[in-house]
This record gives C-alpha cells, structure tokens and sequence, in this order.
C-alpha cells in the first residue's frame, strides 16, 4: 500500500493537467481509487491550501490552488514569523525572525525550539517563554525583553497543516515597543493633563462635538452644580433669567466667527440660588474630525462687587463736587484734567466731556493762564498746599475777585501720580 503522501501528490499532478477542474468522480477514476478514499486526500488537499472547490449546482469541482513560494510570502510581513512541527523543529522561519535571534537560517531550520543556540540570553528566555505558551502554559500575551530601552512583543499561534496531512504551529512575534511607548507617552500625558487641570483655580469644560467630556472640580464649584449633573446641561441652564437673550446671542456670534477665541461674562445662578459672576473664556480645535470646544471659567464675583461699589463711590463723589457751588478741578502731573464739576464748567464755557483729557493750556484763557498756574510746579515738586487770592475773567464776561486754594495728594498705592486739586471761592464782582 502506498503512503497517502504518494496520492497526495498524484491527485495534484491529475490536477495540474487539467486547470478547469475535476469532479470527484473524475479524479477517482484517473487515480484508480474509490470515491471515499479520494473524498479524504481532497479534504487533506483543501485544508493544506492546495486544492480549491467551486461548486456548480450539485456537482463539486475541484482545481489546484494558485501558490506561491512559502519563504517568498514569509519575506512580505514585517512581522517575524516561523513554521514549527509537531515537535517543535522550525520547519520555516523569515529573516526578520533570523535577526532578530541574530542567528543564519542554517543554524535554525531542522533544530527543536527548545535548543536552539540563540545567543542572547534575553532573546533566549523569550524563545523559552514561547515554547512553554505553546505547550499550554499560562503565558502573557505580550512578551518583554529588559534592554534599554525595554522592547515589547506580541505573540499569536495559528494551527497549521503540512503537504503530508501532518499537523503544526505558526509562530508570529509583532514587536508593539513603539505601540507601547505611545501608549504610555499617552497616559502620563493624561495624568498631567489631570493633574493641572484638576489643581488650576480656574474652571475648566471641554466638549467634543457640543457634547461636554470633561469637567474639573474648580468648574463644578463654581458653577454650583454637581460634576454629573454638569454633563446633562447648557451653558444657558446655568446663566441668570436676565443674562440669557444676552449670552445666546454672544454664543451664536462665537459660532458663527469659526471659533475665534473670546470672552463672555455673565451672572449666573447656581443650584442653591446664589447668583456668581463669571468671565467664560472660549476657544476651540478641530482635532482628527471633530470640533473640540475648551471653556475656561473665572469666579470674578468678588471683583464685580467691587467694582460696583467703586461706581457707586465714583458716582457719589461726581454727585457731591457736581452739588458743590464753588468751581473745582482736578490734574495730574502732566497738566491735564483728570475731572471737574459743573460750577468749573460755567466758569471756562466749556463742558465737561470738552475738558477731561484736555491740558490746561487748551482750557484757561491765554490772558489769565499764569494766575490759573501759579504754583503748580512747586506743588507737583513737592506736595502740599498754597492760597492765593486772584482777579478773573470768567466765560460770561464778568470780572471777578477769587481765592484759589490748591493741595497736591499722592494716592496711597505705591508708585502712582500726584494729582492736584483746584478749588476757587469767589469774593466779588468788578464791573466789566
């Protein structure tokens, strides 16, 4: 009785000759073998990849596979593969397989896994590492090597049938270092990102395509709500009842420029009831095909009440020296008006939008500017105080006999201007 090997390679010689195909029948009959025993070295043929079935109605056709060289589709993979037997010998291994073991193909064809002369000793714990993930170990499915830097492999063992009908294993080893040290690179990159952004004193929001993906503490502070129900809401849920037509139309207005970085601010009212004041500063990317939207939140709350108590200060002292009868002023250092009341308005016939900004010499009469400035340099030299008594000319024509008292302050911020305060008393009236 012949091998089954002899009528493996007979049934491909029958086909060979004949490229349309065989039926079984056919090739039963050009062989001289019952159908059963053909039926079993097609399926042989099939699973080995060397024959090809088409089926045409009830019939079945069989044709020989269109093969090319095994060390030829070896050397097309950048991944290192070898072909082992039952026993472990290397049957087939490509050169990138071969140098990486930093051995020639000689040396590793025909030897058993478990001996072969790598010579490594990093390298050869890894090939031992293989063999026992292929005698059914527990094994990692990735596979490391300690050299510096450390490199990282991923193994896969796919079953195999040889031309005689005999069973297997193709080793493939994928070196992933590059994978791994950019997926680590990626996680401290995150964990900074966290870090910073968990740790900064302002808000921060980041959405990807209108929908929110992150949100640190200092947002959910200051906003007033918890970090889970941040996620589920709007900027407008948040904004005062009265902000809201205002804010929509600034949102609107930053989605139609393309996202060009700006700066909104708003009252809002967070889930107690408590109204804050927020500078949103918004900006945005467009990252691998979506739209990512970064919002910075400031709490200006206190500097808002500041700021509104400064105004109604401003607007009290405005109020008080406009009341006051007696004409002031106010310059600083560089002679120009910084402010005045409305009785200084009538008295040089100008208003009061006309003077601030202005320098002294645009202001006084040319006639009477040296009695308007008397002193000034020494004042501004050096501060104090000095009154004087005058005759001036004032916008309606009159003649007039005046005390001209002034007093240089220094503000209590470390650094900052002089600034000289005028004010003039009248004492009588001469006849134009």
């Amino acid at each position: 009785m012949k091998p089954p090997s002899e009528e493996l390679r007979r049934i491909r010689e029958i086909l060979k000759q004949i490229p349309q195909g065989m039926s079984v029948t056919e090739i039963a009959r050009a062989l001289g073998k019952n159908k059963h025993s053909v039926g079993r070295y097609l399926d042989i043929l099939r699973v080995s990849g060397y024959v090809e079935m088409r089926n045409y109605g009830m019939a079945k056709v069989f044709t020989l596979s269109q093969r090319i060289p095994l060390s030829a589709l070896l050397s097309f993979p950048s991944e290192m593969i070898m072909v082992l037997d039952l026993e472990h010998r290397i049957a087939h291994i490509n050169d990138q397989f071969l140098q990486f073991l930093g051995m020639e193909r000689e040396e590793a064809v025909g030897r058993q896994l478990e001996y072969l002369p790598v010579p490594d000793p990093m390298i050869h714990d890894l090939v031992l590492r293989l063999l026992a993930a292929l005698n059914g170990e527990e094994v990692a499915e990735e596979l490391e090597i300690q050299t510096e830097p450390a490199r990282t492999f991923r193994q896969k063992a796919v079953p195999t049938v040889f031309d005689n009908g005999t069973q297997g294993m193709t080793v493939i080893l994928e070196e992933i270092t590059a994978q791994k040290q950019a997926e680590q690179a990626l996680k401290e990159s995150e964990a900074l990102f966290r870090g910073m952004a968990e740790n900064i004193q302002d808000g921060l929001v980041i959405s990807r395509d209108k929908e929110m993906v992150y949100v640190n503490e200092r947002a959910a502070a200051i906003l007033g709500y918890p970090r889970d129900e941040i996620f589920a809401m709007t900027p407008l849920d948040v904004t005062a009842p009265e902000e809201q037509e205002r804010v929509r139309a600034l949102v609107d207005e930053y989605t139609i420029s393309g996202g060009v970085p700006r700066e909104l601010r708003f009252w809002i009212v967070q889930k107690s009831g408590k109204r804050r004041y927020l500078s949103a500063r918004l900006s945005s990317i467009d990252h691998e095909g979506s739209h990512i939207a970064y919002i910075v939140l400031t709490d200006m709350t206190e500097w808002k009440e500041a700021e509104e108590t400064l105004k109604r200060q401003y607007l009290f002292v405005h109020h008080f020296i406009d009341a006051f009868p007696r004409p002031i002023y106010c310059l600083d250092p560089g002679r120009r008006f910084l402010e005045c009341n409305q009785a200084f308005e009538e008295m040089v016939g100008r208003s009061r939008a006309a003077i601030i900004g202005a320098r002294t010499v645009d202001v006084f009469p040319a006639e009477d500017r040296a009695v308007y400035e008397q002193g000034d340099d020494l004042l501004f030299l050096e501060p104090s105080t000095c009154t004087y008594e005058a005759t001036l000319q004032f916008a309606d024509g009159s003649i007039r006999q005046v005390t001209i008292e002034k007093a240089t302050l220094r503000s209590p911020e470390e650094g900052a201007p002089l600034t000289l305060i005028g004010n003039l008393l009248e004492r009588g009236r001469q006849r134009p």
